[in-house]
């Protein structure tokens, strides 16, 4: 992808136009911690990983989810 189509976010990380995220170490050191309400499946642990890495950097964001154990480790998170 050409180096104009992507932009930086705070942390190092990249954020591509459509929107897509490279898994990066930081992304997987955060999907390896422990989470309020465990068991989280893998794929969710990724996702709050990265959640909470673009909060930081676009403090307005919000999480969208129709699973519960998401919701719950997102809101107990401080992603209200």
């Amino acid at each position: 992808m050409p180096e104009a189509q992507r932009h930086a976010c705070k942390g190092g990380q990249v954020l591509d136009t459509d929107g897509s995220m490279e898994v990066s170490e930081e992304v997987r050191a955060g999907a390896g911690r422990v989470f309020p309400l465990e068991p989280v499946r893998t794929l969710d642990a990724l996702h709050l990983s990265t959640a909470l890495l673009l909060i930081q950097a676009f403090p307005d964001l919000q999480m969208l989810t129709f699973d519960q154990r998401i919701d719950a480790n997102s809101r107990a998170l401080g992603m209200d």
